[in-house]
């Protein structure tokens, strides 16, 4: 551990958010990590927050750097996450959080798995993240890209769907049914998809759903959905079309 750090569970998700935002505005400019992104984590039903997360603080009480880790399925995939403070960086935490991450990864999978996997993503911006991520033996799999535009009142108008087909705003309770069985049909095979049951994945991605996300339907039969975050930004979180 580096000197004059303290490291416990992640026990303040504000404080994470804090760090994980001066870390966007460092690396890509602008700061779109959301406390959802960090609380979501935390609220995993397979996470030990006293094992599985980890909080380092400067002598002073200064939030300095975070991590989590996720595993769901240990014997095949987990994924990590990995934040240091722009202000704290070049003193050895990242490479302490990701050794934590690693020790404790690999003491979550089973004896006899055949081989399983660790995920941890780095912002294009932090050459030194990926220093140090690529000469600990990750290799590159997958780029994110976030994409963004500005609405203005050209947009009101909604357009209109196919012929045929019919647009409605998505209910929750309606038509969870119909937009999980599709998201599992659009996505499963997919980076990094994880399926869960119809209820799991109603409190995840329908909780804060409003208006604006939309099912589109041929006669009864959902064949298209997206959900729609509301905030600053809003995010289409899901676009799926039936295959």
């Amino acid at each position: 551990m580096p000197d004059a750090f303290r490291f416990g569970p992640l026990d303040d998700p504000a404080a994470a958010l804090a760090i994980a935002r001066a870390c966007d505005e460092r690396d890509a400019g602008v700061a779109d990590t959301e406390l959802r992104h960090i609380t979501d984590d935390l609220e995993d039903p397979t996470v030990v927050p006293a094992l599985d997360t980890w909080l380092a603080r400067d002598a002073g009480g200064s939030p300095a750097a975070f991590a989590t880790l996720i595993g769901p399925r240990p014997d095949d995939v987990q994924r990590s996450w990995v934040r240091v403070h722009p202000s704290f960086r070049g003193r050895g935490l990242g490479s302490a959080l990701l050794g934590f991450v690693e020790a404790r990864a690999r003491r979550r999978v089973p004896d006899g798995a055949p081989a399983p996997v660790l995920h941890t993503e780095v912002a294009a911006g932090d050459a030194a993240g990926l220093a140090l991520v690529t000469g600990r033996g990750f290799r590159e799999v997958r780029r994110l890209l976030h994409l963004e535009r500005a609405l203005d009142h050209g947009d009101a108008d909604p357009g209109h769907p196919p012929a045929g087909l019919v647009a409605r705003a998505l209910d929750r309770d309606r038509d969870v049914a119909a937009v999980h069985a599709l998201d599992v049909a659009c996505f499963t095979g997919s980076f990094g998809y994880e399926p869960v049951g119809a209820d799991e994945w109603r409190r995840a991605h329908l909780s804060e759903a409003d208006a604006a996300s939309t099912v589109v339907l041929d006669g009864h039969e959902v064949i298209a959905f997206t959900t729609v975050l509301p905030g600053e930004p809003s995010w289409i979180e899901i676009l799926a079309v039936d295959p």
